[in-house]
């Protein structure tokens, strides 16, 4: 079984190819760069911008994979322009969705969306289920949803494919684009280069659902055997946790004490106080639960940044 990782020299695409090896699938991973990727002997690396439709057609026609796992995204809600995020996110998936209905028209597909798209989200409604209307409230999550309407057309057309949304999750070398990996870097860099204990946060008293990466990878991979086709699956553990308690936690691991300066520019009015999600569709549909603590996960990610600033100096 030959499986396609778009967007894989990404932070969850090294995962996704570890999981999809040790399980035995044929890999053949995408990136718009492969400069400098991790190697793999095992895995065929093929150059492929999302946005470019002859791209995806030379390495779909080249390949015939049985799957596909749709990772590559503009995904942090930063970027410079608005456009990034629509010709990514929509328009990539349109083009890839559009070559494997001429090419490979049997094949599955997951989709990895993002939980961005529920919006704001009032307590009683919480856990976030599936059921629930999207309501995005950024041009990330708008483009997220539009390409889930993408989807949606496909499937009308007899496409087989899965829409996964994926909860926040973190784990080891998680850019510092990531709330849990920029404090984790920030306390290996105190402990490591003898700085100021001082580091710096937004608001650190709303409550997220978190998921290693790990586990993150598994959940496609088991959607991908299990998934109901046109489904959408919520990826995340079902638990919140306050990003308070998460400092403590690498207070704990790095042995400091810490002054936490909160920066209004780190802030975010859209922000809402707590977001969970519910798990009991992907678990009813295949078994899959998070199984790894996020304390086991955040002590790793801590452990990462320590190696990482020991070699690098940072």
């Amino acid at each position: 079984m030959r499986a396609l990782v778009t967007g894989a020299a990404g932070f969850v695409g090294n995962y996704l190819i570890d999981q999809l090896l040790s399980e035995g699938y044929e890999v053949v991973a995408t990136a718009r760069s492969i400069k400098g990727v991790q190697g793999y002997k095992q895995v065929a690396w093929e150059t492929m911008d999302i946005t470019n439709k002859e791209d995806i057609e030379d390495v779909i026609s080249k390949w015939k994979p049985d799957y596909t796992f749709h990772l590559a995204a503009a995904a942090v809600t930063t970027l410079p322009t608005r456009e990034l995020y629509y010709n990514t996110n929509v328009i990539g998936t349109y083009n890839l969705l559009d070559t494997i209905k001429k090419i490979i028209p049997n094949s599955r597909t997951i989709v990895v969306s993002s939980a961005s798209v529920y919006g704001h989200v009032p307590s009683e409604q919480l856990p976030i289920r599936e059921s629930l209307s999207v309501n995005p409230y950024n041009h990330y999550a708008a483009s997220k949803a539009s390409a889930e309407l993408v989807v949606q057309a496909f499937l009308a057309d007899g496409l087989d494919v899965i829409i996964a949304r994926a909860f926040n999750h973190t784990g080891p070398g998680q850019t510092i684009d990531y709330v849990c990996s920029k404090f984790a870097k920030q306390f290996a860099h105190i402990v490591v280069n003898q700085k100021e204990p001082t580091i710096e946060v937004g608001n650190i008293r709303v409550s997220r659902d978190f998921t290693d990466v790990r586990d993150v990878v598994r959940a496609y991979e088991r959607l991908m055997r299990f998934g109901r086709v046109g489904e959408i699956y919520n990826v995340c553990s079902g638990q919140p946790t306050k990003l308070k308690e998460i400092i403590g936690w690498l207070k704990d691991y790095a042995e400091v004490q810490v002054k936490v300066n909160s920066l209004s520019q780190n802030m975010r009015n859209q922000d809402s106080s707590v977001v969970f999600g519910s798990n009991e569709k992907i678990f009813q549909h295949t078994g899959w639960v998070a199984k790894t603590p996020l304390e086991e996960t955040i002590f790793d990610l801590y452990k990462y940044w320590e190696s990482k600033c020991e070699a690098e100096g940072l």
